[in-house]
């Protein structure tokens, strides 16, 4: 009798801590920051349909802490530093050909350096700006 009070005060004290524990859930992706290459879908809460028959696209290259991609009409190019989810573009240039309706492009360029955070979820890459998410990328597969 006296055991078995003793394993029931065990589980109940294995069951509180169990409880008092936080535990932290990350959801895992299949997609890889620098291993992606990443289609713009929104910007400021705003569809991006392909430019000029061309997506919006961002690559990271790990080993020099250098982006690249395509705006739409123009290719561009800077760096980029993380720490965590921590995000800072910057020292960003383009080549400067002249489309029809470059809007988007530019407003996707302005938005850039002041990206300071971003979460990947499954295969959507989000850029924050102060906690608001103000791009969303789909990985290219």
């Amino acid at each position: 009798m006296r055991s078995g009070f003793i394993i029931l005060i065990i589980v109940a004290l294995f069951s509180v801590s169990l409880a008092c524990s936080s535990v932290e859930f990350k959801i895992k992706t299949s997609h890889d920051l620098e291993e992606t290459t990443w289609a713009l879908d929104t910007l400021n809460g705003s569809k991006i349909p392909p430019q000029h028959s061309k997506e919006i696209t961002l690559m990271f290259d790990k080993k020099n802490g250098k982006i690249r991609g395509l705006g739409g009409c123009n290719e561009y190019f800077g760096d980029y530093i993380t720490d965590a989810n921590k995000i800072n573009f910057s020292n960003l240039g383009a080549t400067k050909m002249f489309c029809n309706d470059m809007q988007a492009e530019s407003d996707y360029l302005e938005s850039l350096p002041k990206i300071d955070k971003y979460e990947i979820y499954d295969k959507y890459l989000y850029f924050y700006i102060s906690d608001k998410a103000v791009m969303v990328f789909h990985a290219k597969d």
